[in-house]
């Protein structure tokens, strides 16, 4: 990508502590919001994320909440993980079909989410009322934009990790399988194909979306590396998307030739979209349940707390079994719940 080039003196001002104080504190964040948005739908977010980052202002536009300390140069990686997801879903466009029919909305969040990629699994401090993810509280207060971007930004996010160990899973096995059990399932882990398909499920028609971000996690200067996240959510998720990814890709700002990087990011996106649609569960978030609440209660006696276990066992069995029907279905409910539910 071409940085811009900005004349000397507007750079200077533009990058004041003059220009940055007014900016943060007398123009409205709703007005900052409306700017940010027309950048990520106009036709070179990149280079406008780019912009921001040079003249020193991301932090000052995309502002962390109070309390958190968010990793230094947190701007710089967050416009290198931009970067790298503008060139992996533009490698993808050649593929899927869906990166092109995407709408501007839709490329908005997921450039959003990419920026904001080197805060995820920080969290803003505080009772529960503002409390969130730093991630999502930046988009609602600090931007202004909708509740929904907020919570779509924190869905994608919070999804990577999931979808990077899929992917790694699949490239040990070759790229392959999931069908009944799924691949590398060990005791009272869930194969691949149970674990793509919770994930796709709690993302819905955005799982695509989150899972061509998902290489994002092999950057050095990406997500995972020096946030407060939850135990295996860092560093593990971070190892895995290089794995699946391979290659030596783990800069994007470093990387000799971008282009490779960028087909080898789209080919581990590729390979997780791939074999959801083979193992059938791609619109997995579209099923509706074949059986309900009301009905395990009435078949298998089941009720109170152990309820919720029911029914997450059965959208399990589900998944795993797309082809399966009601009456497969509870029988294996029966066999695995019927004297143990109440």
């Amino acid at each position: 990508m071409t940085r811009p080039q900005v004349d000397p003196g507007l750079a200077a001002a533009a990058s004041s502590e003059e220009v940055r104080g007014a900016l943060a504190d007398k123009v409205s964040r709703e007005r900052v919001g409306t700017e940010v948005a027309g950048m990520l739908e106009g036709p070179r977010p990149a280079v406008a994320l780019a912009l921001l980052s040079s003249l020193g202002l991301s932090s000052t536009v995309f502002r962390v909440p109070d309390g958190c300390a968010a990793p230094d140069g947190w701007g710089a990686s967050g416009v290198a993980c931009a970067e790298a997801a503008v060139a992996t879903l533009r490698h993808l466009s050649a593929a899927q079909p869906w990166v092109v029919g995407l709408a501007a909305e839709e490329r908005r969040v997921a450039l959003l989410a990419a920026m904001l990629a080197p805060l995820r699994g920080m969290r803003q401090p505080g009772g529960k009322k503002k409390a969130g993810s730093a991630a999502a509280v930046v988009v609602r207060e600090s931007l202004k934009l909708r509740g929904r971007d907020a919570d779509d930004v924190d869905r994608l996010l919070a999804a990577l990790p999931a979808l990077a160990r899929v992917a790694e899973r699949l490239g040990d096995a070759g790229g392959g399988g999931g069908g009944g059990g799924g691949v590398g399932a060990e005791e009272g882990e869930p194969g691949v194909q149970e674990e793509l398909g919770m994930a796709i499920r709690a993302l819905g028609p955005s799982w695509r979306v989150a899972a061509a971000l998902m290489p994002l996690l092999a950057l050095a200067e990406g997500a995972a590396v020096g946030c407060e996240a939850p135990a295996g959510d860092g560093a593990e998720a971070a190892a895995a998307a290089r794995a699946a990814v391979g290659g030596g890709v783990t800069s994007w700002a470093g990387a000799a030739d971008r282009a490779d990087a960028a087909a080898r990011m789209a080919g581990a996106a590729g390979a997780v979209i791939g074999a959801a649609e083979a193992m059938g569960i791609a619109r997995c978030h579209e099923w509706k349940p074949l059986v309900d609440g009301k009905e395990l209660m009435r078949e298998l006696g089941v009720k109170g707390p152990a309820l919720g276990k029911v029914v997450d066992a059965a959208v399990r069995w589900q998944v795993r079994n797309p082809a399966g029907g009601r009456d497969e279905a509870l029988a294996y409910l029966r066999g695995e719940w019927g004297g143990d539910a109440h």
